[in-house]
């Protein structure tokens, strides 16, 4: 049997493992030139730095966190994010007890209007009145901790080796083009088809294109801070977060790569844009039209399903559609 996996993020290569295990011969085309999507990371001046943006796994399902493992083991790393006001005072992220002794006692309104506002529109590059109340009414205004740690899973870590070694082991035993033509896939005769880009693409947009919010990013060397991430939580700066990279492996080193990033829409004209987040307030109705389309394709991963995953969503969800397609026992 013959797999064809259109993509080299996570969600094909988790794809990739169970497919390896049912006896399927698989070949997988990218059109980056390097596999692990935007997970990937590499190593600037020493410092592994996460070129599209922090990726700090998390879960608090065990199973979950045994796969991962299963690849390389993970570190103990546990993300904590500092936000910079607009008074320029830095506080813990999210909003907690700590933060409460930093600033002194707030209401939900006032940690909305001050962190979530400013944040959120440039974040999506629209007022915040204008935003979903899909969006604005889940956010978690205050914990009722101490704790330092942005996220409260039981397990928490990054890869030892990183994260293109960790999905590169998971690539292990298919061949792998890199550099590919979006097209270069559609020649290739296979019993099944996966398809982790995004689905209006594999229908050549004959629909309409999907809306996404994108990333640019700048990399330049500096003094290692003592912040993993900073959010810029006001109307000052143009950036949304700065990431200071020897903090992933807790790297003892006085100078380090810091990353900032800008919130931009995506632009199928602009070679430099990606997608990184759906925006389904605007497309949702679209997306049901490419999904209601009858085909045997398997679409999996943020492109394919248009929904923001994380990355254990992301081994769940191609567990869940696997099954579901009777490609593997429920």
């Amino acid at each position: 049997m013959k797999a064809i996996v259109v993509g080299a993020g996570l969600s094909s290569a988790v794809a990739c493992t169970i497919l390896k295990k049912k006896g399927y011969e698989v070949e997988v085309f990218e059109t980056r030139p390097h596999i692990a999507g935007n997970c990937y990371d590499s190593s600037i001046q020493g410092i592994k730095v996460h070129n599209y943006g922090p990726h700090a796994f998390h879960t608090n399902e065990s199973w979950v966190w045994d796969f991962a493992n299963k690849f390389d083991s993970f570190n103990d790393f546990r993300l904590k994010v500092k936000g910079r006001l607009e008074d320029g005072r830095i506080i813990n992220l999210p909003y907690n007890l700590q933060t409460e002794l930093e600033v002194g006692s707030w209401d939900s309104e006032r940690i909305v209007k001050e962190i979530f506002i400013p944040y959120s529109e440039k974040h999506w590059g629209q007022a915040w009145e204008t935003l979903p109340k899909s969006f604005t009414s889940r956010l978690p205004t205050k914990r009722e901790d101490f704790s330092p740690d942005y996220h409260l899973d039981k397990y928490q870590g990054v890869p030892k080796s990183g994260y293109t070694s960790w999905i590169s082991n998971m690539f292990e035993g298919c061949k792998v083009h890199l550099g590919c033509k979006p097209s270069d896939w559609k020649n290739r005769r296979c019993d099944l088809l996966i398809y982790t880009g995004s689905i209006d693409g594999y229908y050549d947009y004959h629909l309409g294109l999907l809306n996404y919010r994108s990333l640019r990013f700048t990399f330049k060397e500096g003094q290692k801070t003592d912040t993993i991430q900073l959010n810029e939580c006001n109307n000052s700066s143009p950036y949304t977060r700065t990431i200071d990279h020897a903090h992933w492996y807790n790297q003892n080193v006085s100078k380090s790569i810091l990353s900032r990033e800008i919130s931009t829409d995506f632009s199928l004209e602009d070679e430099s844009s990606g997608r990184y987040y759906p925006e389904p307030h605007k497309s949702q109705e679209l997306y049901n039209k490419y999904k209601s389309i009858k085909t045997d394709t398997i679409f999996l991963g943020r492109l394919g399903t248009y929904k923001y995953l994380d990355m254990d969503d992301c081994i769940k969800q191609v567990f869940s559609i696997l099954k579901q397609n009777k490609i593997i026992e429920k």
